[in-house]
């Protein structure tokens, strides 16, 4: 294969992975991670294999370190102009297709006069599209386009026709993204949201708590997994897992965003609903759980789970507001397990304490 032939191949894959990661595009990460797809330097492709193996998140600092530890020092004489090259080539989805529409309206204006009504109008739209920020803002310009395009003459028909397959090619690549960004925060086991998803969702959350929205966190632990695990195996501790989750799906809907929080412990951010509400959404769970039977070796077995719930309030931070949840989790777990307690039990409890 030709150097350019595997280029092309590297550029493929590491957009897409790169998303999938978390990781921006920048002139250092990406010839980090251009290196690692290479595969020519064995300590960049040993140390990235390592990280990746132990699902490390690659955050700013360590991203930096990594660049600074691989090229910093060996970068010598070269300059940035080649590493600016290899950047190109892996420009972001929503920058090709700003680019590629921007030249079909060039050839629509070369084609009709300025100064008429579809003229202005495209001139209009092509200086929107330049500054346009993401691929939902592009597709629904697209729109305009091809609306006021079918309301031309015939003599518009051929560009017309170039719209319309910019906007299938567009669709295609707007789909892909979209998968690329669950992928990376759906759990692979469960398919359910991931740690990721639930951390960037609980800064969204508590945003619209200080903006006075009722929002509430249930989090949720299987009874003696462990015991089960060590009975049972881990290939059938993964099945119920699944089990569990099913239920948690069908059951928490709407705006309802139920997580794998980690191991056999799960999370539900519920975006619309008081206390009250988010307990009564736990009861129907628990009772759920219950009662769907989970069969192992032809032998129904019983599985019981243990709820936390708190409501946000408008001065929580992320820590405090799962801290209540949590508290209130293990509170479930002392009274016997198969329990829903609440922020309240908590502070009903500690009252009981102190008196």
């Amino acid at each position: 294969m030709s150097d350019t032939a595997v280029t092309k191949d590297i550029v493929r894959q590491l957009v897409p992975f790169l998303s999938r990661k978390g990781i921006p595009i920048t002139p250092e990460n990406y010839r980090i991670w251009f290196e690692y797809f290479l595969g020519r330097k064995e300590e960049i492709k040993k140390h990235l294999d390592e990280l990746l193996a132990a699902d490390t998140v690659f955050s700013l600092e360590l991203n930096e370190k990594l660049y600074e530890k691989f090229f910093v020092r060996t970068l010598g004489p070269e300059t940035t102009e080649k590493v600016q090259a290899e950047i190109e080539a892996a420009d972001t989805l929503s920058r090709k297709v700003s680019e590629m529409v921007i030249n079909i309206m060039k050839d629509v204006l070369a084609g009709s006069e300025s100064s008429s009504g579809y003229g202005k109008k495209l001139q209009q739209y092509m200086g929107i599209m330049e500054s346009s920020s993401g691929l939902a803002d592009v597709q629904t310009l697209l729109s305009k386009i091809l609306k006021d395009t079918n309301e031309t003459t015939s003599q518009t028909l051929k560009m017309q026709k170039k719209l319309e397959h910019s906007s299938e090619e567009l669709e295609v690549l707007h789909a892909e993204l979209v998968n690329a960004k669950n992928d990376a925060r759906t759990d692979n086991l469960t398919r359910l949201w991931n740690r990721r998803f639930f951390d960037e969702s609980m800064v969204e959350t508590l945003k619209q708590a200080k903006q006075g929205k009722r929002c509430s966190l249930l989090m949720l632990d299987i009874d003696h997994f462990k015991r089960f695990n060590d009975e049972f195996g881990h290939l059938i501790g993964d099945k119920l897992l699944k089990h569990v989750s099913k239920s948690l799906r069908n059951i928490a809907t709407g705006d309802a965003r139920v997580c794998r929080y980690g191991g056999e412990e799960f999370a539900i951010i519920h975006l619309s609903a008081d206390l009250q509400q988010a307990t009564a959404l736990a009861e129907r769970i628990r009772k759920e759980i219950e009662e769907v039977s989970f069969t192992v070796k032809g032998k129904d077995v019983d599985v019981t789970i243990s709820i936390g719930v708190s409501q946000a309030r408008a001065d929580d931070s992320v820590q405090t507001f799962i801290e209540r949840a949590d508290s209130a989790l293990y509170a479930a777990k002392r009274s016997g397990r198969n329990a829903v307690k609440t922020e309240k039990d908590i502070q009903v409890s500690a009252q009981d304490n102190k008196d």
